[in-house]
């Protein structure tokens, strides 16, 4: 196989706005996601909480923390219905789904165990069965989608 070289150059960004978005100390961001036209931007973190922060000064907006969203927050994903709405999911084994106009979650998802078709009743790290928490996290067609983590060497896909 060739490769032909097209530049000679390569192009090089550089950063417009930094911003450590006031995070506790020792915490780290999981996951940024476009909201609202593009005008802000979401990020849920380490120290479990989600952040609504302007997209072009990477400020917080005004009541933009949402602290504790999850126990063990992993996942964020846009909603495709409504721009003023986020998912959230975590090791908790649950999804939340969060209007940003009320600053709160209006509607929690409850997994099912991939072995025994019982709902959760608790969480990956709570629950002494043991069952999956989430590690990732979309918006389908027909409502969120999560995979989780290897529970009894399997893993699964979980569709409300």
């Amino acid at each position: 196989m060739q490769c032909t070289q097209v530049s000679t150059a390569m192009k090089r960004a550089t950063s417009t706005a930094i911003s450590s978005l006031a995070l506790p100390l020792n915490s780290y961001i999981y996951t940024i996601a476009p909201i609202n036209h593009n005008a802000q931007l979401a990020a849920i973190s380490s120290d479990d909480s989600l952040r609504i922060i302007d997209s072009s000064t990477l400020k917080e907006v005004s009541n933009g923390i949402i602290p504790n969203v999850h126990s063990g927050v992993t996942c964020l994903a846009v909603t495709k219905d409504d721009l003023n709405c986020l998912l959230t999911a975590g090791r908790d084994g649950l999804v939340r789904y969060w209007d940003l106009r009320l600053g709160y979650s209006t509607l929690e998802f409850r997994g099912w165990s991939h072995l025994t078709k019982t709902p959760f009743l608790h969480g990956a790290h709570e629950d002494p069965d043991g069952k999956a928490a989430y590690l990732s996290l979309c918006c389908g067609d027909s409502g969120p989608v999560v995979g989780t983590e290897l529970h009894q060497s399997q893993a699964s896909v979980i569709q409300w």
